[in-house]
């Protein structure tokens, strides 16, 4: 890890890390599609694909990592569907100077097989094999399949992803009410170049996404604790459709909860399409909840101040979100005394 792979502390950027879980998730499960379905097919060869990114199941920041240590990504199939595969990855950052290693993070994400060239298809994931050695991995990847397709059909039976002419309004007033939801609303623009995307191929990669998102997501969780937030876990990360070259990307992040030492960022990604001398169109691309921590001196989240909620619609988000961390809260400490028993 560089200087160009940190943020302004000397720790390695959250997005960094993620880019290189997205990386690794996806050189395996093309390696894996291609080869096993090669062995699959009686000997006759079956049609090359790439595999990209469809959602990201979750993603936990355990330790950090620093300037001069060496990343090790490790990733295996978790969990194959008829059109996705699930691929577990950590991410050990390891001192090279005191030969010591820590897991820096750890993750779960799906991708889709597709077609290579233009005329891009979904195509069928080779069934993976499961062994007595695999106690639960095929019993919990299904149910985590089906509770992201759910997410995923509500989205598009909602129409949240419909084509709309494209609006600057999303961008909250210039001077909102301190310590609001607007107040702490962050936006970044990016076009797709052909660096954004893979070797021979159009579509931006996905680990790239992710990292803008976590740079915008970092910089609202700044502006509304007024220290820099770090990056500390990430939500389902629903991946609608791909953006390619000539395409531009606008993020919006916002503060939808505050707790005592945590915050959660929810962050879209909209997909800016041209119409040569008409129009710009608007399509949601990316959805996603980031959890923040301010660190103090001493390395330990320190107290947040309150969320201002002025409307309706931000003050039943948070009773939403306070809802779900009470419970993954209370599941924690439940956990926690049942491993000192």
């Amino acid at each position: 890890m560089g200087p160009d792979d940190s943020q302004m502390y000397g720790a390695v950027h959250g997005g960094t890390i993620m880019q290189v879980m997205e990386e690794a998730g996806t050189i395996l499960s093309t390696q894996y599609c291609n080869r096993i379905g090669t062995s699959l097919d009686d000997g006759q060869k079956s049609e090359e694909l790439v595999t990209v990114s469809g959602c990201v199941e979750n993603i936990e920041f355990v330790n950090p990592m620093f300037i001069g240590d060496l990343a090790e990504v490790h990733a295996e199939i978790g969990y194959t569907s008829q059109h996705s595969v699930q691929v577990l990855v950590e991410v050990y950052g390891k001192n090279i100077m005191k030969a010591k290693r820590k897991l820096a993070a750890r993750g779960k994400i799906w991708y889709v097989p597709q077609s290579r060239g233009k005329d891009k298809r979904v195509l069928e994931v080779p069934a993976r094999t499961y062994t007595r050695g695999d106690p639960g991995v095929e019993k919990a990847g299904k149910v985590s399949y089906e509770r992201l397709k759910a997410i995923r059909d509500s989205i598009k039976a909602n129409k949240q992803d419909a084509v709309v002419e494209y609006d600057s309004s999303l961008i909250p007033a210039y001077e909102p009410q301190p310590g609001s939801v607007a107040a702490a609303t962050a936006s970044m623009n990016f076009t797709v170049h052909p660096s954004s995307c893979w070797a021979g191929e159009r579509y931006v990669r996905g680990g790239l996404v992710m990292k803008w998102m976590d740079e915008c997501g970092s910089l609202s969780a700044t502006m509304h604790s007024k220290h820099f937030g770090y990056t500390a876990n990430v939500d389902t990360i629903m991946f609608l459709r791909s953006a390619f070259v000539g395409n531009m990307m606008s993020i919006i992040a916002k503060p939808i909860f505050v707790g005592t030492k945590s915050m959660e960022v929810q962050i879209s990604v909209d997909l800016i399409q041209l119409v040569l001398g008409k129009r710009l169109t608007r399509q949601k691309a990316v959805d996603a909840i980031f959890t923040f921590i301010a660190p103090g001196e001493d390395g330990k989240p320190r107290d947040l101040p309150p969320l201002k909620l002025v409307t309706d619609e931000e003050k039943k988000l948070f009773e939403e979100r306070k809802k779900i961390y009470e419970q993954r809260k209370a599941a924690m400490m439940a956990a926690a005394a049942a491993g000192k028993r």
